[in-house]
Parts: C-alpha cells; structure tokens; sequence
C-alpha cells in the first residue's frame, strides 16, 4: 500500500503550509494554501490561512481577495477583521482601521473563551483602535480650538 504524498492529502497540505506560516517561510505557505483551494478544498481558515501568507510575501491583491472569501465564510471571525484593519492602517487610512478595529473587538470570545493565540492580537488591535480614535479626538479638540479662536477673533 503506498502512503499518500504531503502533495495529496489536504490535511498534510495543511499542516505544511501552517508550519510554513509559522517559520516566515510566507511564499511556500502561500503555494500550499494555494494549491487546496485550487482543488476545492477550502473554508474560512485555509481561506485566512492564505490571506496571512500572502501579507507575508507582499501580494495586496490576493490578501485582499483571501480576507473578503475568509469574511464572505465566516463573517464573525476577529482574526480576519483584524488583518483587515491592519490593511487599512498600513495604506493610511485610520478611519477604516478603526471600523475593523472596533469590529474585531465586538467579537471577540470572553476573555476566558478566547484562545491564547488570539490574545495578543486582541490586545494589538484595542491599542491601535484606542491610538486612531485618540488621535482623531485630538484633532477635533485642536480644530474647535481654532474655530473658536477664530470665532472670538472676529466677534471683536
């Protein structure tokens, strides 16, 4: 009887990539990702799994398209929420981060539900949420400053 291949059996496939995912190795995770869902095998996991690989080698247009399929099958998952925020945040757009943010955050597990992995993520994600919403409170205070100062100026 011959044993199957890590190239044949998803669940090998899987395992690899997620190794691979683990140790950086972004490129060969992407291939393997890639390859089960070329043949069907496929869920919101593979499909985050994929989107992480690619962030790691630099492909925006397959993270983007991994992270909408990952939503489009899992809708509640704060992972995917939060490497969409990190999209966001790196293309300088705060406002959306802050939406995925705040998205990922709504749900989240309880704190005794959440997995150990997640944690950290969770953490990252309140940081970054409450610094652009901070910052984007700072500027409102600093413009009604102006305003008013503005406004005391010309009432004179």
């Amino acid at each position: 009887m011959q044993r199957n291949s890590p190239t044949s059996n998803p669940n090998e496939i899987v395992q690899a990539g997620l190794l691979a995912l683990k140790q950086r190795r972004f490129q060969e995770a992407f291939a393997a990702f890639d390859t089960l869902i070329k043949r069907g095998v496929e869920n919101a996991s593979i499909w985050l799994a994929l989107a992480y690989a690619a962030k790691g080698i630099g492909n925006k247009e397959a993270l983007v398209a991994a992270v909408g399929k990952s939503l489009e099958l899992e809708p509640r998952n704060p992972r995917a929420y939060i490497l969409k925020a990190d999209m966001f945040s790196e293309e300088g757009d705060p406002q959306a981060a802050a939406a995925f943010y705040s998205q990922a955050l709504n749900l989240a597990p309880a704190p005794e539900q959440t997995p150990a992995d997640l944690k950290p993520e969770l953490e990252r994600a309140q940081q970054q949420y409450t610094a652009i919403t901070q910052s984007f409170q700072n500027h409102l205070v600093s413009q009604l400053d102006l305003d008013l100062e503005k406004a005391g100026a010309d009432g004179m």
